[in-house]
């Protein structure tokens, strides 16, 4: 048995961006609270767990944080639902929840997190 001991660089690709990833965390069976307004008061209602929550980090050269902000916030505006191979697993439907980039000198840091279903 051949034991594979180099690091291999984890990537997704949303749409037509290859993001290179550094940390990653999944949460299984994530339950969705939808809130609504009705006459003026909150009203609250679980509904049915999704499958998957998926935190993707990592970083880029400055000079791409722009287009990765206008990347994440137009799909988080048009719901854009994405399909994708990571770590091994197939994801499907996942949408965009909360992103964000920061930079710092000739780096950008990026945390991206989507939420939907996944198929081992």
């Amino acid at each position: 048995m051949t034991v594979d001991l180099q690091m291999h660089p984890l990537t997704a690709m949303l749409g037509d961006v290859l993001l290179r990833v550094s940390r990653y965390q999944i949460k299984t069976e994530v339950p969705v609270l939808r809130q609504t307004l009705c006459d003026g008061s909150l009203h609250q209602t679980l509904l049915s767990a999704l499958p998957c929550q998926l935190t993707l980090s990592g970083s880029a050269l400055i000079g791409d944080a722009a287009a990765l902000t206008a990347f994440f916030r137009s799909a988080m505006q048009l719901h854009t639902a994405f399909s994708f191979e990571f770590a091994g697993a197939q994801y499907s439907g996942m949408q965009i929840t909360a992103a964000e980039c920061s930079g710092e000198f000739r780096t950008a840091k990026w945390t991206v997190t989507l939420i939907g279903g996944t198929a081992a």
